[in-house]
């Protein structure tokens, strides 16, 4: 959850400090935040995901995650941890 509110922060920062930029004109949206919703990270977490999921054909047999506006912590337990 730390991760969570940690990226959003930094996300909010990068948005409202003008770095993200259209030719010359900076971004004009409001870059929706997380607060509140990063208990997200735990429900995903409970999610069938990683390559044991992946069948012997090549398809997919596990979970999906699609986040929307909000839902950013869902993402982080998805991806694949580094391999030592």
């Amino acid at each position: 959850m730390l991760l969570t509110r940690a990226t959003d922060n930094r996300l909010k920062a990068f948005f409202t400090g003008g770095e993200v930029r259209f030719g010359s004109t900076s971004f004009q949206g409001k870059g929706f935040r997380s607060l509140g919703q990063e208990a997200i990270y735990a429900a995903a977490m409970r999610l069938r995901r990683g390559p044991a999921w992946r069948r012997p054909d090549g398809t997919w047999g596990g979970d999906v995650v699609a986040p929307v506006i909000r839902d950013l912590g869902s993402r982080w337990p998805c991806i694949p941890s580094p391999k030592p």
